[in-house]
């Protein structure tokens, strides 16, 4: 009865209301859209979208959209479309007029059908992955998911749902070998060929199987159309003939056996030395098999192995562990970004969390509390306990993220003793934005005039805390140093600090560009043309395992002659890093350079050359899964070699001039 009061009262008043508002202001439906579904067709309980004009009216108002006698659930918005939760109450095969009420008034009526009813007593279930034809590598975490699949109502629901790993008798049967070991749940996160049947670190053999999922409640099942392919490790790590658990003491000498397939030159070990008291051995070959001494550091738990290819790129890792007669507590706490955050598109943002009694985890993103994507897999830490951790999080202008929905950080570990995995989630949701803020205004250049190498503050409005670039007449000449204040609330200007590189004297148009847009000019003079002081502005990524290529970003870089140093956290600190005596930057601004093999750690830097010595810039030293790093690597490279197109072009316009 309410409900049928409310809409008599929508359909009564609001038509009086509007005839005082323009007709350009009314809702109007152009189409409807639903997961396997046509046109102004959608599933009762399932999720559908309007798309039309006026749908959010502008200003303050209400956007309500009712199927017939009942009102749907909205559940994001915006002036072209509206994104619905379609009443369970709907019969399956029957047609409702659908429309939309907002502040301004009522939008054109139509018809839409409905097909299925997608709660949890009736909604079918089919795996969409792996689906045949994947090759996951054994070890790795992979995901299984299926469709349809959500939450409020529940549909096929991850708590609901079992997975288990079949594969074909020879015979034109199917065997089922057992459920798979989660590391995970939503869908389910899978470490490929574990199963609870197995032993811990134990893994069927490479070959070609199927996913069976089964609804506990429901009973629908659904099997992958046809097999994928289960690879071998292309890293593997046994102590004692073992791929653990093992039991073992500290000090204790143990046989240890490794082999990597693929083109690895040399490869690494943790938690084990060549002598008692040591703690890693560096520079061991692809395969091999040596006496070595579990560590005796309080703080180290299990035996690590990595191996490298060409230009010191990871290509995996793997993972011995070991066990005590204790359980260790075990826990993961997702510090940010932790719900209510508005993570601003094509700037960068940093993930921060907690963890104890946790060997390596993976990093994934929800959506509308959904697995989206993972973000890094199999981040492996030789020290893990009580500790704040730190992975970037970049999404690039362009992307469609954000467009729609809620987020969530999804990050999962596995307990350093064996017993299993724990997770946590951010608290709340989180969301993309794009342009939040207006573009840069700058209101003063401090001095106005100064020579090169020397420090001046841009001031203004729409300033970032980084990422910021300094041009003059069109050319990018200044390396941005720091900033106060900026990016943060209700303040209404910030300051930039930047050094002036080597250019001729005179007078320039100088402009900041940042992910907000392109500021007003300012005059600034050039009085002389000096030396220019090597600065350091930043190391992208802000952490990277060996092996990784990043970017150093400043001033004063000559074209050859670079040296890197470590300030500190090194052995041989302060000290030039082995590979790093004599590296050139074609711009004068950046320096690409791929990490050394060192030990995880927290380390500075600072760049050295003709020019003098920058500041130092902290960077650090992570274990990543070969997935993370090869696409980080990708990443950089393709940058890279967009920024080469890009001088080319320019130096081909200035020679026009």
């Amino acid at each position: 009865m309410l409900a049928i009061a409310a809409l008599l009262s929508v359909g009564l008043i609001l038509p009086i209301f509007a005839a005082a508002q323009t007709n350009a202001e009314f809702p109007r439906i152009t189409e409807t859209r639903a997961k396997a579904a046509g046109n102004f067709e959608m599933d009762a309980g399932g999720e559908a979208s309007i798309h039309g004009t006026n749908l959010v009216p502008s200003g303050k108002g209400f956007s309500r959209v009712f199927i017939g006698d009942a009102e749907a659930t909205v559940t994001n918005s915006s002036a072209s479309q509206l994104w619905i939760r379609v009443p369970v109450s709907l019969v399956p095969g029957r047609s409702y007029d659908l429309y939309v009420v907002t502040s301004a008034g009522k939008s054109n009526v139509v018809k839409v059908k409905i097909l299925s009813n997608l709660t949890q007593a009736n909604a079918p279930i089919s795996v969409t992955a792996p689906n045949g034809g994947e090759q996951w590598e054994t070890g790795l975490i992979h995901t299984v998911t299926w469709t349809p699949y959500g939450y409020n109502p529940d549909i096929n629901s991850s708590q609901d749902v079992t997975a288990y790993l079949e594969k074909s008798d020879g015979k034109g049967g199917i065997v089922r070998l057992g459920n798979v070991q989660e590391t995970g749940k939503a869908s389910i996160h899978w470490r490929t060929g574990a199963l609870n049947s197995l032993s811990d670190e134990t893994y069927v053999q490479p070959g070609q199987y199927y996913v069976y999922v089964v609804n506990n409640k429901t009973g629908a099942s659904d099997r992958s159309d046809r097999p994928f392919t289960i690879t071998a490790r292309s890293v593997d790590l046994k102590i004692n003939g073992s791929d653990g658990p093992v039991s073992l003491v500290p000090g204790e000498q143990v046989t240890m056996t490794w082999r990597s397939s693929g083109k690895a030159a040399s490869c690494r070990a943790y938690g084990v030395g060549a002598a008692r008291g040591e703690n890693s051995i560096s520079n061991l070959g692809s395969v091999g098999t040596k006496k070595v001494y579990y560590s005796t550091e309080a703080n180290v738990r299990n035996v690590f192995a990595e191996c490298y290819g060409e230009n010191n790129l990871l290509i995996n890792s793997d993972v011995v562990k070991v066990t005590t007669n204790q359980p260790r507590p075990a826990s993961i706490t997702v510090l940010s970004p932790n719900g209510g955050e508005s993570i601003q598109i094509g700037v960068p943002y940093t993930i921060r969390w907690e963890q104890k009694g946790v060997d390596r985890v993976s990093i994934a993103l929800y959506k509308d509390d959904k697995w989206q994507e993972w973000i890094t897999r199999d981040i492996l830490f030789a020290k893990r306990d009580n500790e704040t951790y730190e992975f970037p999080l970049w999404v690039p202008e362009g992307s469609s993220m954000g467009d729609t929905g809620s987020y969530k950080i999804y990050i999962t570990g596995e307990r350093s003793d064996g017993s299993g995995y724990v997770d946590d989630k951010s608290d709340a949701p989180f969301t993309f934005s794009r342009n939040a803020r207006s573009a840069p205004r700058i209101s003063a250049i401090a001095p106005a005039s100064a020579a090169v190498g020397s420090q001046v503050t841009i001031t203004g409005t729409g300033l970032q805390r980084a990422s910021n670039d300094v041009y003059a007449n069109g050319r990018m000449i200044a390396a941005f140093l720091g900033a106060t204040n900026c990016d943060a609330k209700d303040v209404p200007t910030c300051a930039i600090r930047v050094r002036v590189p080597a250019t001729a004297p005179g007078t320039y148009d100088v402009l900041v560009k940042n992910a907000y847009g392109t500021s007003n000019t300012v005059k600034f003079t050039v009085t002389s043309a000096g030396t220019s002081a090597v600065s350091l502005a930043s190391i992208s990524p802000t952490l990277a395992a060996p092996g990784t290529r990043v970017v150093l970003r400043g001033s004063g870089f000559t074209p050859t002659g670079n040296q890197i140093w470590c300030m500190s956290g090194c052995t041989y600190s302060p000290g030039v890093i082995p590979n790093a005596t004599s590296i050139a930057s074609f711009d004068g601004k950046s320096i690409n350079y791929a990490v050394p093999q060192t030990p995880p750690g927290v380390y500075t830097v600072a760049v050295k050359n003709a020019n003098g010595t920058s500041n130092t810039v902290p960077f650090s030293v992570v274990v990543a899964s070969a997935s993370a790093t090869s696409q980080m690597a990708s990443a950089l490279a393709a940058i890279e070699g967009q920024l080469r197109e890009i001088q080319a072009i320019v130096a081909r316009m200035l020679g026009q001039q």
